[in-house]
């Protein structure tokens, strides 16, 4: 029997193979007719055709969007220059008459217009959770694995803090990011890549540790004052005293971000500390002094890495306040969390009592 192989590349991923017998007696029977074959081709390229139409739709709309933006913008810039000119014509004209007769001026003009063009005005009366992303003073991002994530959701919303969610597990769900590796590192870069050119004005970080971590570090984000340029500050108090491990993957951290941006790292043996666990917030300012390709080679290092999922996750986890400027920090405890308890709010009550580890003057009725 001859057998004849017919395979299909539909163009979304699937192939189709059917196997026919050959001509002649004792042929085989056909495992798919090719009216069966066909019909699922067809159905394959529709469901392609229909994807592509989609998605020149949703780039059609993006670029209509995009020229709307610089038709205004060139608007905006056209009122200022036409406004500056006839502030000079005014002062011009304001001249020449008091030389021609030594007393009349002509009454004071306008200051010129500034136009604020901050996209966010037009937002102001929204609510956080309703505005764009580049404009939320706060967004959260939710490392998940398996834990119920519920209660975390609920203070969210109680809040007002918008979030994105992404796990390593459910597979068939939206927010799925893939195999877990760098643990909560991984979201949080996948999150900063994806959204770099229109990134809130600070980004904190949690894991769905909800009892333990999550929720504190949720009441002491209330004590944070939101600001793009808001350096790494810690959201929960562990402190840890650590030496140099894995020396080989710091070194592939630091050349990936770039030597110039990092400050090389301490001899081994050499004590220093870091905020445990990676519960934190950072601005966007701060977080745009390493570039998008910055982030993708993190990320890609990360992705690569031969050593083990949460080997490198802690690598990541003893690195965050270096990547973000801090350096690496000297056994020096007490200082380091003055500078870290002066990114705080004065008399913020949300701080926990067990953990006020910024000793925060107290009050019953207090300002966040």
């Amino acid at each position: 029997m001859q057998q004849h192989l017919f395979t299909n590349k539909a163009g979304n991923g699937h192939s189709i193979t059917a196997a026919s017998g050959g001509s002649g007696s004792g042929g085989g029977g056909v495992s798919l007719t090719s009216i069966e074959l066909s019909a699922q081709i067809a159905q394959l390229n529709a469901s392609l055709i229909e994807s592509r139409h989609k998605a020149a739709v949703t780039q059609w709309e993006l670029e209509r969007t995009k020229l709307s933006l610089e038709k205004t913008n060139e608007e905006l810039r056209r009122a200022e220059t036409q406004s500056a000119d006839l502030h000079q014509r005014w002062l011009a004209l304001n001249d020449s008459v008091k030389n021609g007769s030594g007393t009349t001026s002509l009454p004071p003009p306008p200051a010129p217009v500034t136009v604020n063009a901050d996209p966010c005005l037009a937002y102001k009366d929204k609510k956080a959770s309703e505005l764009p992303l580049y404009c939320q003073p706060i967004h959260v991002v939710i490392a998940g694995w398996d834990k119920d994530v519920r209660s975390l959701y609920e203070r969210l919303d109680q809040d007002g803090r918008p979030y994105t969610y992404y796990n390593h597990r459910d597979v068939d769900t939206a927010d799925y990011l893939g195999p877990n590796k760098g643990d909560e590192a991984h979201p949080f870069i996948r999150f900063i890549i994806d959204h770099y050119d229109h990134l809130p004005q600070t980004i904190a970080l949690v894991q769905d540790d909800t009892m333990r971590q999550a929720l504190p570090a949720l009441n002491h984000l209330r004590c944070v004052k939101p600001s793009p340029k808001l350096e790494y500050t810690t959201l929960i108090t562990c402190y840890a005293v650590w030496t140099i491990f894995e020396r080989h993957n710091f070194e592939h951290l630091i050349d990936a971000i770039g030597r110039e941006n990092m400050k090389p790292l301490p001899p081994d043996g050499q004590k220093l500390y870091y905020n445990c666990c990676a519960y934190f917030i950072v601005g966007r300012d701060i977080i745009r002094k390493h570039s998008r390709e910055a982030w993708r080679r993190l990320l890609e290092m990360m992705l690569k890495n031969s050593s083990g999922t949460h080997t490198i996750g802690l690598v990541f986890e003893h690195a965050w306040h270096a990547i973000f400027g801090d350096g690496w920090l000297a056994l020096d405890i007490e200082n380091n969390l003055e500078q870290s308890c002066q990114r705080y709010l004065p008399n913020c009550t949300d701080m926990a009592p067990d953990t006020n580890f910024c000793k925060l003057p107290r009050k019953q009725q207090g300002s966040r």
